[in-house]
């Protein structure tokens, strides 16, 4: 793949302020120390400390949803399997402070230490890298490692299910250990929850490669759809300029007599482009998400009367540093023309009314 190391954008927060960021966090520290000092079981201080990252990591998830496609389902899968490598860690490390006991060693969550927990998850996160597989496997060769670790585990899960459910004494008297684990079919030096620990350990490692390597092929969706013609090498690299900005109902994106050379992507909500020049303002044009506007200087550095206001809550992104002929990629003559057709309509429509 070429390209250097890039920070999967994923990592960053876009819908979510710092300041909300933060406030998470020293919520969820208060309520993991209160919890944890009011002497309630593991499972409910973890919980407490959770609830407040859930919202974040929800608007997150619904954001990088929009404008990357199935790269966030790809996110939220490394998070989820980061979460549950992190359950078999604890139950290795109660495993150490209990001296080997595994009736005291379920993990944080130990409740769900079930047989129909464990093949429940390992299926779901089997189709899923089938699925993401699927959809960047061609381009992607760590995918395919992942999905073969996870099929192996699949089949161990699948044959641990089938006993619980079919062969119930057989798997009570010593079944359970499966077919790798210490006493399994075929069997290993390793006890079940080491075992188990060191398969996910072989699923995450490809899994989160395969994640940052994808990164490297990440463009946004509204950059797509607002100038079409751009190749994809074009559209990976501009991604990368996109500046997300939140706008309320109303306010003035580009005025008629301020100079701006920044283009704006339409993401969600609506602006429109108006005539400034009677008070009756005509509307010119509406831009919803997936359109393209900006440079509303002309080639003698005059300023234009057209402005570009929202119309309701909207999110642009800014691009700095849009590629060469980015207006004649436009999805409609609305890209970095579209405010001189504009206005050149505006004019005559203001001649029309002296």
């Amino acid at each position: 793949m070429s390209g250097g190391f890039a920070v999967p954008d994923l990592l960053h927060f876009h819908r979510v302020s710092v300041r909300v960021v933060l406030i998470s966090a020293a919520v969820s520290f208060v309520l993991m120390l209160a919890s944890a000092i009011d002497g309630l079981p593991l499972w409910a201080v973890a919980l407490a400390t959770l609830i407040p990252w859930l919202p974040v990591c929800g608007f997150e998830a619904i954001w990088q949803s929009r404008h990357y496609g199935f790269y966030a389902f790809f996110g939220v899968l490394v998070l989820l399997q980061l979460g549950h490598l992190g359950e078999h860690a604890a139950q290795l490390i109660q495993l150490y402070l209990t001296h080997g006991n595994p009736a005291r060693s379920h993990g944080v969550f130990g409740q769900l230490d079930l047989e129909t927990v464990h093949f429940v998850w390992n299926v779901t996160v089997w189709l899923g890298v089938g699925a993401l597989l699927y959809r960047f496997g061609s381009r992607n060769s760590w995918l395919w490692i992942a999905f073969a670790a996870a099929s192996v585990h699949m089949v161990e899960h699948f044959y641990l299910y089938w006993l619980y459910v079919f062969q119930n004494d057989y798997w009570l008297a010593g079944g359970s250990a499966g077919i790798m684990a210490a006493g399994g079919v075929i069997g290993s030096p390793l006890a079940r929850p080491y075992l188990h620990f060191g398969y996910n350990v072989l699923e995450i490692t490809p899994l989160l490669v395969a994640f940052v390597d994808q990164a490297q092929l990440v463009y946004d969706h509204y950059l797509a759809r607002a100038l079409p013609g751009l190749s994809e090498c074009e559209l990976i690299a501009t991604t990368a300029k996109l500046r997300p900005v939140r706008i309320s109902a109303g306010a003035v994106v580009v005025a008629g007599t301020e100079p701006t050379q920044l283009p704006f992507i339409v993401a969600s909500g609506e602006v429109e482009v108006a005539y400034e020049g009677t008070n009756a303002e005509p509307r010119l044009q509406l831009l919803h998400a997936g359109e393209f506007f900006g440079e509303i200087w002309g080639p003698s550095d005059q300023p234009r009367a057209a402005s570009v206001r929202t119309t309701r809550s909207t999110e642009i992104l800014a691009l700095a540093g849009a590629p060469p002929g980015a207006a004649r990629q436009a999805r409609r003559p609305l890209g970095l023309t579209f405010i001189s057709v504009a206005e050149h309509e505006a004019d005559s429509i203001h001649r029309s009314g002296e």
